[in-house]
């Protein structure tokens, strides 16, 4: 796994801690041109990282594609698989334990027929049940 160093600074996660499970930290001109699926909290940036993905690459993100028609359409045009990840707010215990990993409601977001899904993350698996 490559994690880009320094990446981790905002959240207090050092690189240290990365090295430490295993990552390989490296630049983020050596991530984006090696990585084949990228795993990005915020959406890749136009003129900044989007220019830089392989084509053929996947990104994961919280890309929120509706709000990001630029992103979309750079994705789109440089061949880029992306999925959408949303947080899904569930109101029972019961809904989080059938919400399928696999679900996605997948759109066409730069009318190029470039299709885009949203995998649907429950809420809760991001708050600790120690």
């Amino acid at each position: 796994m490559l994690v880009e160093r320094n990446s981790g600074v905002g959240a207090q996660f050092l690189d240290e801690h990365f090295a430490a499970a295993g990552a390989n930290l490296v630049s983020q001109e050596e991530l984006y041109r090696s990585t084949d699926i990228m795993l990005k909290v915020r959406p890749p940036i136009v003129g900044k990282e989007v220019e830089f993905l392989k084509e053929g690459s996947t990104v994961i993100s919280f890309l929120h594609p509706a709000q990001n028609q630029a992103v979309v359409d750079m994705l789109a045009s440089r061949k880029v698989n992306a999925f959408a990840v949303r947080l899904r707010h569930s109101i029972s215990a019961a809904e989080r334990t059938i919400i399928p990993l696999d679900g996605y409601d997948t759109q066409d977001f730069s009318g190029s027929g470039f299709r885009c899904p949203q995998v649907f993350l429950p809420y809760s698996s991001f708050s600790s049940h120690e």
